[in-house]
């Protein structure tokens, strides 16, 4: 399985938003929408919120357990050599049985 994740992240606030996860593969899929999280003074956050779904392509449903937590990396120096990268993992499973797991990663523009 493979995807994308984007995210927003506003350090004034200390905010992730709009976090999204779309990752596909053998006709199944895992998705994450509408995420957001608080950044911590270390760097790490949590994606809470948003619409969470897995399952066969096209009929994906909620989970009943999921998580993802992450973190900014990079500068330490604030404003343009802050926090170039941001990464960390995720999980989503269901009673049934069906479940992922991964990881996301990416760097700021």
């Amino acid at each position: 399985m493979s995807g994308t994740f984007t995210c927003t992240v506003d350090f004034d606030t200390d905010q992730i938003s709009v976090f999204k996860m779309d990752i596909q593969g053998g006709g199944k899929g895992a998705h994450i929408e509408f995420g957001s999280g608080t950044i911590q003074s270390d760097g790490t956050f949590s994606v809470t919120n948003g619409l969470w779904s897995l399952g066969v392509l096209g009929s994906e449903t909620a989970p009943d357990y999921k998580t993802a937590n992450g973190s900014l990396y990079g500068g330490n120096r604030a404003g343009v050599d802050a926090a170039k990268g941001i990464g960390g993992v995720w999980g989503m499973y269901k009673t049934n049985g069906e479940g992922a797991t991964g990881m996301f990663h990416g760097s700021r523009p």
